[in-house]
């Protein structure tokens, strides 16, 4: 997943003065794809989603009201889960972030035994939801220049809908947002900071429902018991009902007993 750069409307007849000076309306875009293996033959199928809204917002709220409503087209019987993105800490990879993983994914996945968040190194791994975009916006321009206008999401939305039948897409308002939001700011002092530049893959699982495993490298060998890579330990109240994060430590100067905080 990742945010593609934000669409600007666009006209096919415009005067001067508005084509190179023009104030435009833009649109944020948040593109998936997802690999799902089917039941009984085992194979992979392949989906592209593209979420978009005039709420501009990449913040971690945000984030989340674009993933709703993909997490709702996934079978809800889903046990295991892996996510890839890339890792601003302004956007995925944050306290916020793994507040939402621990206290809401399995509330749309209640059988879910394992899940993990893995980011890649900057300008790396994102080509097919880049794709997603891209072709999005092409399609787009396309219509704009055979005399379409563009001049709203709805517009957007339409054009993208008539010519990417393949493309899942949805609108996420500003209600959206502000719902999740809320849902953070009940929690959001007593969430506590602590580094996450190092961390390249969070791990959670059911036998330990309220601790999120970090790790420097991702790593699948084994989804209950594998600590290759792990610097630390995110300890939650309740995965259900998070308010506060415990401790995080790192295993690799437990020596020294030194914590973060």
């Amino acid at each position: 997943m990742d945010f593609s750069e934000n669409y600007l409307t666009k006209y096919a007849e415009e005067i001067q003065a508005f084509h190179f000076g023009g104030s435009r309306q833009q649109i944020s875009l948040h593109t998936v794809v997802t690999y799902t293996k089917e039941d009984p033959s085992g194979e992979v199928k392949t989906t592209c989603y593209c979420s978009m809204s005039q709420n501009l917002s990449h913040s971690p709220p945000a984030i989340w009201a674009h993933l709703q409503p993909i997490l709702n087209k996934l079978p809800s019987e889903v046990e295991i889960l892996h996510f890839w993105s890339d890792g601003p800490v302004t956007q995925y990879r944050n306290k916020y972030m793994f507040y939402f993983l621990v206290t809401h994914l399995i509330e749309f996945y209640p059988a879910i035994t394992h899940f993990t968040w893995n980011y890649h190194e900057a300008g790396h791994g994102k080509g097919a939801p880049d794709g997603v975009g891209a072709v999005c916006k092409r399609s787009a321009d396309r219509l704009v220049g055979s005399g379409n206008d563009i001049s709203s999401l709805n517009d957007l939305s339409e054009a993208i809908q008539k010519t990417c039948p393949n493309i899942n897409v949805y609108l996420i308002d500003d209600m959206n947002i502000l719902e999740k939001e809320a849902l953070l700011a009940t929690a959001k002092e007593q969430i506590k900071t602590f580094p996450v530049l190092c961390v390249h893959q969070v791990s959670w699982n059911i036998e330990n429902p309220n601790k999120l495993k970090m790790k420097s490298l991702s790593c699948f060998c084994n989804e209950n018991t594998c600590d290759h890579f792990k610097i630390g330990v995110m300890i939650y109240s309740s995965y259900k009902n998070l308010v506060s994060a415990l401790r995080m430590f790192t295993d690799r100067i437990q020596s020294l007993k030194r914590e973060f905080f």
